[in-house]
């Protein structure tokens, strides 16, 4: 953050410094609150999205399917920490459906994230453009001693 922060205070007027100042906060607070809300969305409707095909694959018997759809339906997301079925076989068939869907979800919100990033990269280069670097100000030349003097 400290880049963005930087970035943003350099490129405005001293006397804009405050306004940019709580502008950068009031966005990084908005993202801080609006992203971990999207992605969880995005999470469990994509958990609970492929969980049903993912069941049907894992080879599990029906009355097994409906266990875990029902334990997930009333638990959420988080029902992975209680999934024990009545044999170790079939319990592992289900983490591995459940583990499958889980992964599938995550690559959406990576997916979503990456798309988002792209669009973020495409507004800042259009709003702001491609500056060229800027040169680093000049130092005062140094005092000049005559040849042979002692420093």
């Amino acid at each position: 953050m400290a880049p963005i922060t930087t970035i943003a205070m350099d490129s405005l007027p001293h006397r804009l410094g405050g306004t940019a100042d709580a502008a950068n906060s009031a966005l990084r607070q908005i993202g801080s609150a609006l992203g971990p809300a999207v992605f969880g969305v995005i999470l469990t409707h994509r958990t609970l999205a492929t969980l049903p095909g993912r069941l049907a694959s894992s080879g599990l018997s029906p009355a097994d399917q409906g266990q875990v759809g029902g334990l997930v339906s009333n638990v959420g997301i988080q029902a992975g920490a209680f999934l024990h079925l009545n044999t170790p076989e079939s319990t592992g068939q289900a983490h591995a459906a459940y583990g499958a869907g889980f992964t599938d979800a995550l690559h959406t919100c990576a997916l979503v994230g990456g798309i988002w990033m792209l669009v973020a990269a495409v507004i800042a280069v259009s709003l702001i453009g491609i500056r060229p670097a800027r040169a680093p100000p000049a130092a005062p030349e140094a005092a000049t001693h005559p040849a042979g003097a002692a420093s």
